[in-house]
């Protein structure tokens, strides 16, 4: 009995260390909740990552002409305002829930969907987002994928796990992985898809949403010194109270000693920054604007950060 309780617990170990060494980076994020604009083509508007591990303001995603085409097959993008049947959980993160997707819309067919997703200091780079279609009769029915690792000079497919695929007609996983080694730890990379099938008429759409890119950590070099601790976000090991907030945020973890404090709005903008000590921290937001926000606690000893969402009421 003791010896199947100890190769019990053993399994459990190895299962749990494995889950540990599976687990990525979210280097760039889109959820679009924020997101009620309409975007014309003729006017080149990039749609800023919601979360960045590097920087949102060159994480972006376009809808584009292919080049060469003329300007009267000009369309645009705007966002779409999901129900309950559409199923729109797939690849939430950070606390988010149902919201708005991006939706590009017809004709199609003479358009791209361009994400700029630097992956500067990360490996093993792998992108994931929900998709769905309006319809059968006039939604685009297939994604096909290209990428470049050079800012959009050359374009390839080798070294994509999937080609291409299907949309359906509830919210659906698509999971892309980069097995091409100068994708990684690259500032120009960029992914594209394009469209097939009823993409010609003016109405129809695929609508996106919960975008994410993630990956290893490779330093901030690119190469991990010897003896040098590698640095990625884990999962916070703090609570927020009360969540939403109107005046005072409570931070309750279980890790003493010196830490910075910053806290940005869904654009990226920093709002409050600070360096404080202790385990248990209160924070004064009376003066946030309502709305969604992200809040760094970054370990000055060890340098961990643990990134949280709370909304300001």
């Amino acid at each position: 009995m003791k010896k199947h309780v100890q190769i019990l617990f053993l399994s459990v170990v190895m299962i749990a260390a494995n889950l540990r060494s599976n687990a990525q980076t979210i280097i760039h994020y889109w959820n679009f909740n924020n997101f009620t604009s309409k975007m014309y083509t003729d006017t080149i508007h990039g749609i800023n990552a919601d979360y960045s591990d590097l920087d949102k303001s060159k994480a972006q995603i376009l809808y584009a002409e292919m080049s060469g085409v003329s300007s009267s097959f000009s369309t645009y993008e705007d966002f779409y305002p999901t129900v309950a049947a559409d199923y729109d959980t797939v690849n939430l993160q950070l606390g988010d829930t149902a919201g708005n997707a991006l939706r590009p819309r017809n004709p199609s067919d003479s358009m791209y969907l361009l994400f700029y997703i630097p992956t500067t200091n990360f490996k093993n780079i792998s992108l994931k987002y929900g998709s769905e279609s309006s319809s059968v009769g006039s939604g685009m029915l297939h994604q096909i994928f290209d990428y470049s690792v050079d800012s959009g000079v050359n374009w390839k497919t080798s070294g994509l796990s999937i080609p291409s695929d299907s949309a359906w007609l509830i919210f659906h996983l698509t999971s892309i992985n980069f097995s091409d080694t100068l994708v990684n730890n690259n500032p120009k990379m960029v992914f594209r898809i394009a469209f097939n099938g009823n993409t010609s008429g003016t109405s129809g759409n695929n609508r996106f949403d919960n975008v994410t890119v993630e990956g290893d950590s490779i330093g901030g070099t690119g190469t991990t010194p010897s003896g040098v601790v590698q640095v990625v976000k884990v999962t916070p090991s703090y609570n927020l109270f009360p969540n939403p907030v109107s005046n005072t945020l409570d931070i309750n973890g279980n890790i003493d000693g010196l830490k910075s404090i910053v806290i940005y709005n869904t654009l990226g903008e920093t709002v409050y920054s600070s360096s404080v000590a202790g385990k248990n921290l209160t924070l004064n937001v009376a003066d946030l604007k309502a709305g969604n926000y992200f809040i760094d606690i970054t370990e000055k000893i060890s340098g961990v950060v643990s990134t949280l969402k709370f909304i300001k009421q």
